[in-house]
């Protein structure tokens, strides 16, 4: 069956969030193969993973990364750490190959999907080449100290020379 979606199905969404969703899908199913492949899994070898278990292991793997850079939005969302989440892709896989996964791995990779739409910055892989988590709390001072100790710790990963400074 060939997909019904057009291009005009994404008018509604801003620009910046297909981008990001798009963006995000490519280093996804990079960041899968390299996780399958580490586990002496080849593309086209058994075994056929479902489509439901390659985007929970999308889900996890998207997880691992938030987890590996010092965040943590998935988990103020109610989701299980990347392990956890990891061993129950893994536990679904093993015992039922083949057979599309239960609806928690659906809801798994669907929560997932909803806090990086939802809590990362849309722009901050292609402005700062980091996943910045947004904050939803009240303390603005503590956000603008967070902010400036993480540009002032990354100033030299602009994609321009820069001089070298001396002012501290």
């Amino acid at each position: 069956m060939a997909p019904t979606d057009t291009p005009d199905a994404f008018v509604p969404f801003p620009p910046e969030m297909v981008r990001y969703v798009s963006g995000e899908a490519e280093r996804d199913a990079d960041a899968v193969i390299a996780l399958l492949t580490a586990a002496g899994i080849r593309p086209h070898s058994p075994p056929r993973f479902t489509r439901e278990v390659l985007l929970a292991f999308a889900a996890v793997v998207r997880m691992y990364r938030w987890e590996e850079a010092g965040l943590a939005p998935h988990r103020a969302a109610g989701l299980p750490s990347a392990a956890e989440a990891h061993a129950e892709v893994l536990r679904v896989a093993s015992v039922r190959p083949g057979i599309p996964a239960p609806n928690r791995l659906d809801s798994l990779t669907a929560k997932a999907f909803a806090v990086a739409v939802e809590r990362i910055a849309w722009a901050g892989r292609l402005d700062l080449r980091a996943d910045i988590q947004l904050d939803t709390g009240d303390d603005d001072e503590a956000f603008v100290e967070a902010m400036a100790q993480f540009l002032w710790r990354n100033r030299r990963r602009s994609g321009t020379p820069t001089e070298e400074r001396t002012d501290g």
